[in-house]
């Protein structure tokens, strides 16, 4: 599969593509996928988190519009690949714990759920991140 360059892990209008019905697609390739993706945001790939897990709601029953979502984040990945996370050692004014947190309020026109997340940062540098539905 070839991936054109894509700069952000989601479409702007996320929650209306989760929300269209279209055609099946096959269980057995999309759940192969999102493992993958699983595995690259909770190590390396903090930014794909919240797609990934969004989609991944939906793996017992995917459509081609959640199969085109993945595709999305592949491209995504192809135009991100030469950055990750790179830890440094600690600089003068980076010596604190600091955490960002998110919410958004029943934005899934699905389930009706909000998601929440969080960043922690130690030294200057991420050391744990999520997202979840509520």
């Amino acid at each position: 599969m070839s991936s054109n360059s894509i700069k952000t892990p989601s479409p702007a209008n996320i929650h209306n593509v989760v929300a269209q019905t279209s055609t099946p697609f096959s269980k057995h390739t999309i759940q192969k996928a999102i493992g993958m993706l699983n595995y690259l945001a909770l190590h390396t790939q903090p930014d794909i988190m919240f797609t990934t897990n969004l989609i991944s709601q939906f793996i017992s029953k995917p459509t081609m519009s959640h199969w085109k979502l993945v595709k999305h984040l592949l491209h995504h990945l192809n135009a991100t690949q030469g950055l990750g996370i790179h830890y440094t050692k600690a600089q003068q004014n980076k010596d604190e714990l600091v955490g960002w947190a998110y919410a958004d309020y029943t934005t899934s026109l699905v389930t009706k759920k909000s998601h929440s997340g969080y960043l922690i940062r130690f030294l200057g540098n991420p050391i744990s991140w999520t997202t979840k539905k509520q």
